[in-house]
């Protein structure tokens, strides 16, 4: 959880940089509080499945999934590929998105 929650923590401290906003520590206090609950509730469910006996992986796949590449279907890859390629309509110049 640690590097989540520095990637997390700098997002949240680019982003009041960027904005030009004033620091407010309330909002900060709150930030700090939701990210910990978030990611300790997140971590909680693996503990959670592992002390009731739930596999996180499994042997054997079925056949279409271990046919195609990391589970996806020929016609998913060609859209994923085309939305990786396609240019952004938005430019951001540092002071914001248009």
């Amino acid at each position: 959880m640690g590097v989540v929650l520095i990637i997390l923590g700098f997002i949240d401290h680019a982003g009041k940089e960027l904005s030009g906003l004033p620091e407010r520590t309330a909002l900060s206090k709150l930030t700090v509080i939701l990210l910990l609950l978030g990611g300790y509730g997140f971590l909680s469910m693996f503990y959670w499945a592992g002390a009731h006996s739930v596999p996180r992986r499994y042997a054997i796949h079925r056949a279409e999934i271990a046919a195609s590449h990391f589970g996806f279907d020929p016609m998913c890859r060609r859209v994923l590929a085309a939305l990786a390629i396609a240019p952004s309509s938005r430019e951001c110049d540092g002071r914001g998105w248009h």
